[in-house]
C-alpha cells in the first residue's frame, strides 16, 4: 500500500516525507525476518484486533519485557482479542487466555466510517437486507434502528452462521 501511496503522490499529505520515512522501514517477509525484527524499535503488525496473525506471535514473544508496549490503533470491536487487551489487559494467545502486564494504548487512526456514512452508503446501494457485525452493542442497536422501516436488519454475534436468500 505504502508503495501504491508513493507512485500517486498526489494522494497523501506529505509524499516526501513519507518516502523518507519509507527508507528505514524493513519488510518482515518469512520467519526469520521476523525474528530479527523482535530487535526492532517498532514493530507495525496486522491483525488490528488481536485475534490472529503475526501481531499474536510478537505480542507472545515481547509481553515479558516490561519496556515494550502495545499500541492499538483503530477500532477493538467487542469480542475481540483487541477489546479483552483495553478491558481485562489479557490477550488469546494460541488457545490461552494470558495475562499481558505491559502498558497498553489505543490510538484513533481508524479508516472506518463512522455512523453517518454508513447510513448514506447502504441507503445509497438499497439493498433488502443489511447485516451489522463489526460494532459494540449499543452501535449495533442504534444502527439497527436507523434501517428498521427500510430493509431487513441481520445482527449475528461472533461464530454465528447467517444465510442470505
Amino acid at each position: 500500500v505504502t508503495q501504491l501511496w508513493m507512485e500517486h503522490p498526489e494522494s497523501i499529505r506529505e509524499p516526501k516525507q513519507l518516502a523518507k520515512m519509507w527508507r528505514w522501514c524493513r519488510r518482515v517477509s518469512g520467519k526469520s525476518d521476523r525474528r530479527k525484527a523482535l530487535d526492532a524499535d517498532v514493530i507495525v503488525s496486522t491483525s488490528g484486533m488481536l485475534d490472529g496473525g503475526p501481531a499474536i506471535w510478537y505480542a507472545n514473544r515481547l509481553r515479558h519485557h516490561s519496556a515494550n508496549a502495545i499500541l492499538l490503533t483503530g477500532y477493538q470491536a467487542e469480542g475481540s482479542g483487541g477489546r479483552l487487551l483495553l478491558d481485562e489487559r489479557k490477550l488469546r494467545i494460541f488457545g490461552n487466555v494470558t495475562p499481558i502486564d505491559l502498558e497498553v494504548e489505543q490510538f484513533s487512526l481508524s479508516n472506518h466510517a463512522g455512523q453517518a456514512e454508513l447510513v448514506t452508503f447502504a441507503r445509497a446501494c438499497a439493498p433488502r437486507h443489511v447485516v451489522i457485525f463489526h460494532a459494540d452493542g449499543e452501535g449495533r442497536e442504534a444502527l439497527s434502528k436507523q434501517f428498521a422501516n427500510e430493509m431487513k436488519v441481520h445482527l449475528p454475534t461472533n461464530r454465528t452462521e447467517l444465510l442470505l436468500i
